[in-house]
């Protein structure tokens, strides 16, 4: 890497204000979307600051906390990824202060190991989770599985390590869900347990939690309980019981992504009127992200629910939200039949969203009167 001292050097012999060099980044980085708190990089921004570092040392120390402020550790078994980060963070280990998330990456198995192998890999293993879990300023947390294609491995049946699971991610949410300083994570259903999932969930610190593919409604149902600090909430691909919004009274932004309800709600769920905690009361955002079919099946579900919370409360439903987003994909029917009576609750609504291949959006309820910012972008 160059290691030159700052532009002085160069044969023009200027040596410009620190400010100079962060407008010159700000700019490269004006063409990129930059991402979400607790999101790494992309490939195009990685590549563009790693770029920029190798020009002299004012750029590397100025895009040094950027690099690595969401740090990807892909883990397949092999721990080889592992070792290169954590040896990078034994020879650099100032880059430590720069780390606000780690992103738990697993991919397909390459290399199967028996327990005999664990046993003589557990100095290593203590070594790396030295390093990974007394990261001083760790507040994110993201653990996803995202299997490669079968050809790209050479296996038949295309798994992840458990190993992984068991030495690298669950001790990593345990550790900084129980710190109390984990303030958004990010979390696929197969890499948490029951135990796991419990302490996340009733983090005092967190107010963003997406939960994505968990399939096991028996144990969401006996486990689903929250910290009232949560104000963001995703859920994708799996069942929710409706239950769990009375335990987020501060609920801001709810995103719901091929989600549907359980049937079945736990029997021990208050009824709105007893319960002390109501959420989606406050919810400003909302966007729902969903084939025809499941939008047809789940949406009345939800504002049916909402309702009854609100006619407790003797207030209308959803009446905060500012701010709906709808992502319809090939609705089978037309979704304004579902979605206007509940306009007529919407009164704070200032922005609607719309991206569909449904095109007959000229009902009286999305007059553009009546909105600060209409969007509708039909999907081709």
């Amino acid at each position: 890497m160059a290691d030159t001292q700052s532009l002085s050097d160069s044969s023009n012999g200027v040596d410009l204000p620190t400010e100079i060099y962060s407008r010159i980044i700000d700019l490269m980085m004006d063409d990129t979307q930059l991402p979400m708190p607790g999101q790494p990089l992309t490939e195009k921004q990685s590549s563009m600051l790693r770029s920029c570092s190798m020009v002299c040392r004012t750029f590397w120390e100025l895009v040094r906390p950027q690099i690595y402020r969401v740090v990807v550790i892909k883990l397949d078994g092999s721990m080889k990824h592992i070792n290169r980060f954590v040896q990078l963070l034994e020879d650099f280990p100032d880059i430590r202060e720069f780390i606000f998330g780690l992103d738990f990456c697993l991919i397909n198995e390459t290399q199967r190991r028996s327990m005999d192998d664990d046993d003589l890999l557990i100095e290593d293993i203590n070594r790396y989770n030295s390093i990974l879990l007394d990261l001083p300023r760790v507040e994110a947390v993201t653990a996803q599985f995202k299997p490669l294609p079968y050809a790209w491995t050479g296996l038949s049946n295309p798994a992840y390590s458990q190993s992984d699971l068991k030495y690298f991610i669950n001790p990593a949410i345990d550790r900084y869900s129980c710190e109390g300083v984990l303030r958004i994570c990010n979390i696929n259903g197969i890499c948490t347990t029951p135990s796991n999932f419990s302490k996340l969930t009733l983090c005092p610190s967190l107010h963003t939690l997406r939960l994505y593919m968990f399939d096991d409604v028996e144990t969401l149902e006996k486990y689903w309980e929250f910290n009232s600090s949560i104000q963001a909430l995703c859920l994708s691909l799996m069942a929710i019981p409706l239950s769990v919004f009375f335990q987020v009274p501060n609920l801001e932004r709810l995103v719901l992504e091929d989600a549907w309800f359980s049937a079945n709600d736990s029997p021990m769920s208050p009824s709105p009127a007893a319960s002390p905690l109501l959420g989606l009361l406050g919810l400003k955002e909302l966007v729902i992200e969903m084939d025809g079919h499941r939008f047809n099946y789940s949406i009345p579900q939800f504002l049916s629910f909402a309702r009854q919370m609100a006619s407790a409360r003797n207030v209308k439903a959803l009446g905060n939200l500012n701010r709906l987003v709808l992502d319809l994909t090939f609705p089978e029917k037309d979704p304004w039949v579902i979605l206007n009576p509940l306009f007529e609750d919407l009164e704070s609504l200032q922005t609607l969203d719309i991206r569909s291949v449904y095109r007959s959006f000229t009902h009286v309820s999305l007059n553009p009167l009546r909105f600060r910012m209409l969007f509708i972008n039909p999907l081709e």
